[in-house]
C-alpha cells in the first residue's frame, strides 16, 4: 500500500509508462543506453538520464503540451535514472545522487523536492523486480556500502511492501489468519532493519516517511507516530511530503477522523514561517484533495478556505513561473469551490496547455467547462 507521497493522484492521468516512452523518444541517445549530449544530470557522470535541453517540448497521446520537467517527467526521469544506476551496479553514483537529494536543494519545475523521485524509484524497484533479483541488488549495494541509507531504506521498503501483500487491499475482516501473521512479522522485520540502519539512514528525510507508514502498518499509538513525525520535521522542516505521511495517518479509516486531520493542518501552517504560511496551507488541502473520496467536498464538508488556498495557489505561481501543473491544480480546485471568474481566466490563460488529467474523473474539464460557460435564460 504505498503512493507517491506529496501527490498521490486520484483520477484520470498519463501513465508513468507513457511518459517514460515520451520522454526517451524524445532523447534516443538516452533511449539507446548512449552519451546523451546535452541536459543536465545532477552531478552523475554519463551516461545517464538527463535532464532535457533548454526549450523542449513534449506532448502527450492526446496532444498535452507537457513543459519539459514539469511533474511525471521530471519524476519519471529521476527515478529512471536511480533504475540506471543501480542496475548497472553504480552504487557509488546511485549513494552520490541520493546524498545530493536529501539536502534538498534540488526541486522539480513545481517546487517539489527531486528526493521524492527517489521514494518512487524505490516503488519501482519494489514493483518491477523479482523477489530474488531485487534481493541480489540490495545485497550487492550493502556489500559495496553497509551504511548506504539508499540501501537500507529500499530493504526496509520492501518489507513493508511484502506485508501488505500478505494482507490484501481489503477490510481487516477479509484479512486471513495467515495473511495477519505475515503482516506484522513482516512490518516488525521492516522496522528492525530501520531501527539497524537509524544511525546513518536517518539523515535522509525518506527514512522518516518510511517509518511512519511501518508505524500506521504496527498501528503503533499515535503519540509515537506523531513523535517520530516531529523528530522528522524537525531534522528537515523543508520536506513537506512528511506532513502528507502525517496526515495518511490521521485518516478515518485508520481510526483518525476528520477533526484531527483539520487540527493537524492548523498544527502545520501555526508552525510554518510567516511568509510561507499560504504555500503550506494550500499544498496541505492540495494532498487532502487528492486522499479524500470523490464524494467528500472539502471546502462544504471539512471546512477548508478557498480565498485562503487561492491565495497559496497565486505564491507558488509566482514561485514556480514554469510549473503548468500548479495552474492547473488551481483551475482544479478553482472550480471545485465554484470560483469561476478564476477558473476561467486560469482557463483561458493555459488553453492547451491545461493538464486535464490533473482533474478528476467525477470533475473533469467538460464538466467544470460546462459550470463556467454563460448561462442564457
Amino acid at each position: 500500500m504505498r503512493a507517491w507521497k506529496g501527490a498521490t493522484i486520484h483520477g484520470s492521468i498519463l501513465s508513468t509508462s507513457a511518459v517514460i516512452a515520451l520522454a526517451l523518444a524524445s532523447h534516443p541517445a538516452s533511449a539507446q543506453g548512449q552519451t546523451a549530449e546535452v541536459g543536465d544530470c545532477d552531478g552523475i557522470p554519463r551516461p545517464c538520464n538527463p535532464g532535457p535541453p533548454e526549450g523542449a517540448k513534449y506532448y502527450t497521446g492526446t496532444q498535452i503540451l507537457l513543459p519539459p520537467d514539469d511533474v511525471f517527467l521530471a519524476m519519471d526521469r529521476i527515478s529512471a535514472n536511480a533504475g540506471l544506476l543501480l542496475t548497472n551496479g553504480r552504487y557509488a553514483d546511485l549513494d552520490a545522487i541520493i546524498s545530493r537529494y536529501a539536502k534538498l536543494d534540488d526541486v522539480m519545475m513545481d517546487g517539489k523536492f527531486k528526493l521524492a523521485a527517489i521514494d518512487q524509484f524505490v516503488d519501482q524497484q519494489i514493483t518491477l523486480l523479482p523477489k530474488e533479483v531485487l534481493q541480489q541488488e540490495i545485497d550487492s549495494w550493502r556489500e559495496f556500502n553497509p551504511k548506504s541509507p539508499g540501501a537500507a531504506l529500499l530493504e526496509a521498503a520492501w518489507w513493508t511492501s511484502m506485508a501488505w501483500k500478505a494482507r490484501g487491499d481489503g477490510f481487516s475482516n477479509t484479512v486471513t489468519p495467515e495473511g495477519w501473521k505475515l503482516f506484522k512479522e513482516r512490518l516488525a522485520r521492516a522496522r528492525q532493519l530501520m531501527d539497524q540502519a537509524e544511525s546513518f539512514a536517518a539523515t535522509n528525510p525518506l527514512w522518516f516517511v518510511e517509518r511512519l507508514r511501518v508505524d500506521l502498518g504496527l498501528n503503533v499509538p499515535l503519540e509515537e507516530q506523531f513523535a517520530d513525525y516531529e523528530r522528522g520535521i524537525g531534522l528537515f522542516p523543508k520536506y513537506f511530503p512528511l506532513h502528507f505521511q502525517m496526515l495518511d495517518s490521521l485518516q478515518p479509516k485508520w481510526n483518525g477522523s476528520w477533526q484531527k486531520m483539520r487540527d493537524f493542518i492548523d498544527h502545520v501552517v501555526d508552525k510554518a514561517p510567516v511568509g510561507g504560511k499560504q504555500e503550506i496551507y494550500t499544498r496541505m488541502w492540495w494532498y487532502m484533495g487528492q486522499i479524500v473520496d470523490p464524494e467528500v467536498d472539502i471546502f462544504a464538508d471539512l471546512g477548508a478556505s478557498w480565498s485562503r488556498m487561492k491565495a497559496g495557489f497565486e505564491d507558488l505561481s509566482k514561485l514556480h513561473p514554469k510549473s503548468v501543473w500548479i495552474r492547473s491544480n488551481f483551475a482544479l480546485f478553482a472550480c471545485r469551490a465554484n470560483d469561476m471568474t478564476t477558473y476561467r481566466k486560469l482557463r483561458a490563460e493555459l488553453d492547451d496547455r491545461l493538464y486535464t488529467f490533473a482533474f478528476p474523473t467525477n470533475l473533469s474539464t467538460d464538466v467544470c467547462d460546462e459550470r463556467a460557460a454563460p448561462k442564457h435564460l
